[in-house]
């Protein structure tokens, strides 16, 4: 499974965390905090503050040299992010890494 993760100063925080929350659809960023609007955002599991796993459907390329990047969470093609939601839950163990 290829991923995106945060690009050059929205790194991706690296470590052992717990999901602990979990949503089949959500909003993001749409506040005036964030620089962007994303809706409807699918298969989102919070794992660490505002770090999340979750599908990108907007996103063309995914993997090790392309160039879309995230604000820190992790991009996953839809359909590997919905069944990772679907095999996870609260609790379930992520391990980010570079």
């Amino acid at each position: 499974m290829l991923i995106n993760h945060g690009g050059v100063g929205h790194e991706t925080v690296t470590g052992t965390y717990k999901i602990y929350l979990r949503y089949q659809a959500q909003d993001m960023g749409c506040t005036p905090e964030w620089p962007y609007c994303e809706r409807g955002v699918p298969w989102v599991s919070y794992w660490h503050d505002s770090y999340a796993l979750h599908g990108a459907p907007w996103v063309k390329e995914f993997g090790i040299g392309t160039d879309e990047s995230s604000h820190g969470c992790i991009n996953i093609p839809v359909p590997d992010a919905q069944a990772i939601w679907q095999w996870s839950e609260i609790g379930t163990t992520v391990v980010t890494h570079y």
